[in-house]
């Protein structure tokens, strides 16, 4: 009995220091420190001078490595840490500031990346600039838009220094898309640079704008053609041709007895002076005395020019061709009028032997015969004969 009694005091004691072992080391474990990498903590920037603001900061959140026991740094996040820089007595310009980071409890911080940040100030003005409209759409095809009115006409742009200078004007945008009575509505306005383009970043004041756009009741319209006015003569040897408009007519509107009174519409003067070719311009519309407004205000001349053109007539005798030796030929009338058309300089230039007519009386017998005069010339020219048809005897020649 007394062995077993020594067994089980042994057993006991095993166990006892076996837990004791197990105690230590688990203990041991949550102890020993480790260390963590913490990345994207955002820098916050305090104390900034009255007066400026931040153009950029670099960079904008920094990485950490801290130290500390397993159960501390377990579920740790970038939002448990602070990173602050303090801005007192910054300048305008490049600042390069230190990097404060407090954290958690029980949590050393080893290393801040980066130490340091660079942060680019810029002084706050004040600018006064005119506010302009910008009206879209079109009203309805009765009406139109008169001047806007604005109010205020000028606005406080506000912001950094560089931005602010880059502001020319305000601009308020109006759509008028079929509108048929006055507009009157308050306007938001945002600032653009000399290019039109939108400059972010600055602050506006008012941030609307009151905007009085009149619409009024257009009076009645007619449809005229367009009378072009060509001036000049072309080049010796050529002459117009045509004269062509695109579009051939316009709308006018005028009162009334305004439009009754309108003989023609026409264009400002197109030259065709010394023109050896064709000439085209595109030319403003002449607004007729009293009248309200012409549409299209321009329209597209074109005067066609050609190698002027001479007529001549000329008196030749017909010849007779294909008649065989044993006949001879009687042709009545033995002359015909030759009229010859073409360029001038050719025309007028022409011989008159370069010109013939003639009848053919190939295969035909003795008698009398109704035949079409023949005419050639040279080329580039139209010939016209008259008469047309003569009589022409064959008869049998003296032996």
């Amino acid at each position: 009995m007394g062995r077993r009694l020594t067994s089980d005091l042994t057993l006991k004691l095993l166990a006892v220091i076996l837990a004791v072992v197990l105690w230590f080391q688990a203990t041991g474990e949550r102890t020993v420190p480790i260390s963590r990498q913490i990345s994207g903590v955002e820098v916050e920037l305090e104390n900034l001078p009255e007066g400026f603001t931040v153009m950029d900061l670099s960079p904008v959140s920094i990485d950490l490595r801290v130290e500390g026991r397993r159960e501390d740094l377990s579920d740790l996040r970038p939002e448990d840490f602070r990173a602050t820089v303090d801005m007192a007595g910054a300048i305008e310009g490049t600042n390069r500031r230190s990097v404060l980071v407090t954290g958690p409890p029980r949590v050393e911080i080893r290393t801040v990346s980066p130490a340091q940040v660079e942060v680019e100030l810029e002084l706050l003005v004040e600018k006064q600039v005119p506010v302009k409209i910008q009206l879209g759409g079109r009203p309805s095809p009765e009406h139109e838009v008169r001047p806007a009115v604005i109010k205020p006409t000028d606005v406080f742009v506000d912001g950094a220094r560089s931005r602010v200078a880059r502001v020319v004007a305000a601009v308020a945008q109006v759509d008028t898309s079929g509108a048929r009575e006055d507009i009157l509505k308050a306007v938001p306005v945002r600032a653009v640079d000399a290019d039109g383009q939108e400059v972010g970043g600055v602050a506006v004041r008012p941030r609307f704008v009151e905007v009085t756009v009149p619409v009024v009741a257009l009076p009645p319209a007619r449809t005229f053609k367009v009378q072009p006015q060509v001036v000049g003569e072309p080049a010796p040897g050529f002459t117009v041709e045509a004269v062509e408009v695109e579009p051939a007519t316009v709308e006018v509107r005028a009162e009334r007895l305004v439009l009754d009174s309108i003989a023609a519409v026409t264009t400002e003067a197109l030259s065709v002076e010394g023109a050896t070719q064709d000439v085209e311009g595109t030319l403003d519309v002449v607004l007729p005395a009293g009248a309200f407004r012409v549409s299209p205000e321009r329209v597209t001349v074109r005067v066609r020019v050609v190698p002027a053109t001479a007529a001549r007539d000329l008196d030749r005798p017909v010849g007779v061709r294909g008649a065989p030796g044993h006949l001879s030929a009687r042709v009545e009338p033995p002359t015909v009028s030759v009229q010859v058309t073409g360029p001038r300089d050719v025309v007028l230039g022409l011989a008159p032997e370069a010109v013939e007519a003639f009848v053919d009386v190939s295969n035909l017998a003795p008698g009398h015969h109704e035949l079409p005069v023949l005419v050639t010339g040279p080329a580039g020219v139209n010939l016209t004969v008259s008469p047309e048809r003569v009589r022409v005897t064959l008869e049998e020649s003296a032996p």
